[in-house]
């Protein structure tokens, strides 16, 4: 697979649903998740590295709240539907 991005912030949020499929209670945030997942140009495969602190909006669902974020990388493939 052809890497397209290596530097893919996402937040907690988003980690939960490309890790697990778990999306947030809210339904605003987890349309804004889904939409950012399926309209992410590529697979998302989450890093090992360990998650730290940003105000950086997430690169997955745009969210600028600020919090936890993973970086992860972004490969040209099929999207993951959550």
């Amino acid at each position: 697979m052809k890497v397209i991005c290596e530097d893919f912030s996402v937040c907690v949020d988003c980690i939960m649903a490309i890790a697990n499929g778990e999306t947030p209670e809210d339904a605003e945030t987890a349309a804004a998740v889904r939409h950012g997942i399926e309209n992410a140009g590529g697979e998302i495969v989450c890093g090992s590295g360990e998650s730290y602190f940003s105000w950086r909006a997430c690169d997955c669902c745009g969210s600028r709240l600020g919090g936890d974020r993973l970086d992860c990388t972004l490969l040209e493939g099929d999207n993951v539907k959550v």
